[in-house]
């Protein structure tokens, strides 16, 4: 997944991270762009998500991610999970048995 210098010129298009919300395109290469918001949600702080003019990811205090994202080639892209957490600053799984455990540390 490509956040960073998407677009052209590069970076144009890349995800910018603000205070309460994301903006901006990620390119993954299975499934395309996804939007994460066009940066101007309508309260001005977070995304309500109600309506296909006010959609986007939100960024909580704790760092974790909620709302949608839009791909053109997959639909809606739901963050918000009761089960898996969303954030910014996710810790790796590296043994893809879906838990950070201290083996995912272990070298």
């Amino acid at each position: 997944m490509n956040w960073h210098d998407a677009g052209a010129p590069v970076g144009a298009q890349g995800v910018r991270v603000n205070l309460t919300f994301l903006s901006g395109y990620v390119w993954c290469e299975n499934v395309g762009w996804i939007s994460l918001g066009d940066g101007s949600p309508a309260n001005g702080a977070t995304y309500a998500n109600a309506t296909r003019l006010d959609y986007g990811v939100n960024i909580a205090a704790n760092g974790a991610l909620s709302g949608l994202g839009w791909g053109e080639n997959i639909g809606w892209v739901n963050m918000d999970s009761a089960t898996n957490f969303v954030g910014l600053r996710c810790p790796p799984d590296f043994d893809n048995d879906e838990f950070v455990t201290g083996e995912d540390f272990d070298a």
